[in-house]
C-alpha cells in the first residue's frame, strides 16, 4: 500500500481532525462517522490494505468475468489487494473465478497442519485408556501448546484453490486424515491458472505423500507418547503465554500502519460493511432433520476427570448443584455430557435468562439449556 496515498486519504483526514480525547458516548458516535469515511477511502482506492466488494481491484474484477455478484470471505476483505498466494503465486485478481452458482468467487483461507488435532485426539484417547481419574488441566494446556510444536508448517493464508487442492490430493493418495501437504508439497501437486481452479496430478500426489509418509508416522509415535505424559500427570510442562503465529488479516494481526483503523473501526463490522454486498451459499439449516444421526459414543468410566480437564467444562458442572435437571429436556448434568470430536468429553452449558425469551423483569429467572445438542432416541440433535 502507498504510504503517500493512504496519508492523503479522507480517513487519515478525518483523523488528524479528530485527535481526541472522547468520552466513551462520544466515541460510539464517532466511530460510525470514522467507519463511513474509512470504507468511502476504501472505494477511492486511497486505502490498499482492506479489500471489499467495492474496491478498486473488485471492480476490475467485476469488469473482467462480466458478474456483479460476490461470494468473499472475511479474510479476502481483510487483506491487501495487493496480496500475492505464497503457494501458487497468484493475485487476488488471477485468483478469482466463477463459481457454479454464477458468483464471483473471492476467498482466502488460512491453511493449517491438523497435528493439533491429532495430538488432542491422542490426549483423550490415552486419558480413557490410563483410566486417570484426576482432572489433568496442565497436561490439557502442555497439548495446545504442543500442537504447533509438531506441525510441518506454520498456519499461512493461501487462496481457497490451494487449500482445496491439498484435500483432493489426500484423496487421491489416500493419506490418513490428520495430514496436510505443505505450501510447498502443493505447488509440486497442482497446474494452476488465472481464473480457474487448480489441478491435481495423482501420480504427483502419491510420490509427495510418500516421501512424507516416514515423517508423519514418526510424528504420530511421538504425539502418542506426549499425549500419555499429559493424561498421566507424568510430563514436564509449567504454563506461561504464548504468541499467537501472525495471519496478515485486519482484526487477526496488528499491522503498524493501520494504528488509526484499529482505533476507529471495529475489525467484525468493518469487514461485513466492506463486504457487505457479497453473496454466500445459504447453510441448510433442515440438514439436522435430513439426516439419520449417529448413536452417541458410551462414556468412559474417567470421563468426571476428563471433563474437568476442560477448565470452562468443569466450572460450569461445579456451578451446578448435584441433583440439577434441565428445566427443557429434564436430563440430569450426568445425562447432559457426551464424548465429541477427537474422544473429548463435553459438558457444554448456556445461560438464558427470561429477558432473551422475551419475558418481563417480574418473571426473571435464570435458566440453563444444552448450548449443543439435545439426546433425541439414543442420537443427537444439533441445533
Amino acid at each position: 500500500m502507498s504510504n503517500e496515498r493512504y496519508e492523503r486519504s479522507r480517513f487519515m483526514k478525518w483523523c488528524i481532525e479528530h485527535p481526541g480525547p472522547y468520552t466513551p458516548s462520544e466515541e460510539i458516535e464517532l466511530r460510525k462517522e470514522a467507519m463511513a469515511v474509512l470504507v468511502e477511502s476504501v472505494k477511492a482506492g486511497d486505502i490498499t490494505s482492506l479489500d471489499g466488494a467495492e474496491s478498486p481491484l473488485s471492480e476490475r474484477i467485476r469488469a473482467q468475468h462480466g458478474v456483479t455478484d460476490f461470494e468473499m470471505n472475511s479474510n479476502w476483505v481483510g487483506s491487501s489487494q495487493d496480496w500475492i498466494c505464497p503457494c501458487c503465486g497468484r493475485s487476488k485478481f488471477q485468483v478469482s473465478r466463477v463459481g457454479k452458482k454464477g458468483q464471483i468467487l473471492a476467498k482466502l483461507v488460512i491453511h493449517h497442519d491438523h497435528m493439533g488435532e491429532a495430538m488432542k485426539a491422542a490426549f483423550h484417547s490415552a486419558f480413557e485408556a490410563a483410566g486417570t481419574r484426576v482432572e489433568q488441566i496442565d497436561g490439557g494446556r502442555l497439548v495446545e501448546r504442543m500442537g504447533d510444536a509438531f506441525a510441518a508448517y506454520a498456519e499461512v493464508l493461501v487462496c481457497e484453490d490451494c487449500n482445496n487442492a491439498d484435500s483432493e490430493a489426500k484423496k487421491l493418495a489416500r493419506s490418513p486424515s490428520y495430514f496436510s501437504f505443505s505450501i510447498g508439497q502443493i505447488r509440486r501437486l497442482i497446474r494452476s491458472a488465472d481464473h480457474r481452479p487448480h489441478l491435481v496430478e495423482p501420480a504427483r500426489a502419491e510420490k509427495v505423500w510418500a516421501e512424507a509418509e516416514p515423517a508423519y508416522k514418526l510424528r504420530m509415535k511421538l504425539i502418542s507418547a506426549v499425549a500419555r505424559a499429559a493424561a498421566t500427570d507424568a510430563h514436564w510442562y509449567e504454563p506461561h503465554a504464548r504468541a499467537a503465529d501472525p495471519i496478515p488479516v485486519f482484526g487477526l494481526t496488528r499491522r503498524s500502519f493501520e494504528s488509526e483503523i484499529a482505533r476507529w473501526a471495529y475489525a467484525d463490522p468493518l469487514l461485513r460493511t466492506l463486504g457487505v454486498i457479497t453473496k454466500v451459499s445459504a447453510p441448510n439449516l433442515s440438514r439436522w432433520r435430513q439426516v439419520a444421526q449417529k448413536p452417541g459414543k458410551q462414556l468412559p468410566a474417567n470421563y468426571l476427570a476428563m471433563l474437568r480437564t476442560e477448565e470452562s467444562h468443569g466450572r460450569s458442572w461445579e456451578a451446578l448443584p448435584e441433583g440439577w435437571c434441565c428445566p427443557v429436556c429434564r436430563r440430569s448434568k450426568n445425562e447432559l455430557v457426551y464424548v465429541g470430536g477427537q474422544g473429548k468429553v463435553i459438558f457444554a452449558m448456556r445461560l438464558v435468562t427470561a429477558r432473551r425469551l422475551g419475558v418481563t423483569d417480574a418473571h426473571l429467572q435464570p435458566l440453563r439449556i444444552d448450548a449443543h445438542e439435545l439426546e433425541v432416541g439414543g442420537g443427537s440433535m444439533r441445533r
